[in-house]
């Protein structure tokens, strides 16, 4: 999306499942020692399609979720 964000998409994914995926990406980054960077650890807004998303609110959705994840103490998983 930009600067240190990135936006993956899950077609027919429901947002528990979407949830999941999220958990063990962060997992996966979480115990990865990168050899430059040392530990490194990421947060994750999720969100998904309702009947009445447009394109922009599903990822304005993720995007106040990632925000709300950064605020209680990053390192996390926060859904919208």
């Amino acid at each position: 999306m930009g600067g240190e964000e990135f936006l993956i998409i899950l077609p027919d994914t429901r947002l528990e499942e979407a949830t999941v995926m999220a958990e063990r990406l962060r997992k996966a980054v979480e115990m990865n020692p990168f050899t430059k960077a040392g530990q490194v650890t990421i947060s994750l807004g999720v969100s998904a399609f309702k009947t009445d998303s447009s394109p922009e609110t599903i990822v304005s959705r993720a995007d106040t979720a990632l925000y709300q994840a950064k605020e209680k103490g990053r390192n996390r998983v926060a859904v919208m």
